[in-house]
């Protein structure tokens, strides 16, 4: 992009060079090099507003990301704690009351 720019500056020194050469007189060639600098110009304009389109279309898409994926990571740790949950309420079923009265006693005397 840089190149394009550089090259595009050049054209027109070399352009107003020969402008100038030539007294104000306009030639068809010069006429030509004109349209297309011109053109080249608006092209270049063009694409540099594309450019920072997608630089903030880029900056949006980003942002929805980390949305979603704190969303993601939110519901994440609430099924784990749900799962957490069901397993340790299951384990306690299954274990034998001295063995958590054992546990209770010790954790209190501590």
């Amino acid at each position: 992009m840089q190149a394009a720019i550089e090259a595009g500056k050049e054209a027109e020194n070399n352009w107003r060079t020969s402008f100038h050469n030539l007294r104000g007189n306009l030639t068809d060639e010069l006429r030509a090099e004109h349209s297309q600098r011109i053109a080249s110009r608006e092209l270049a304009d063009e694409f540099s507003g594309l450019l920072k389109e997608l630089a903030l279309d880029k900056q949006e898409a980003i942002l929805k990301g980390c949305g979603s994926g704190k969303e993601f990571v939110e519901s994440h740790g609430e099924a784990f704690t749900g799962f957490e949950d069901l397993h340790l309420q299951s384990t306690l079923r299954n274990v034998s009351p001295s063995l958590l009265w054992a546990i209770k006693l010790r954790i209190h005397r501590e």
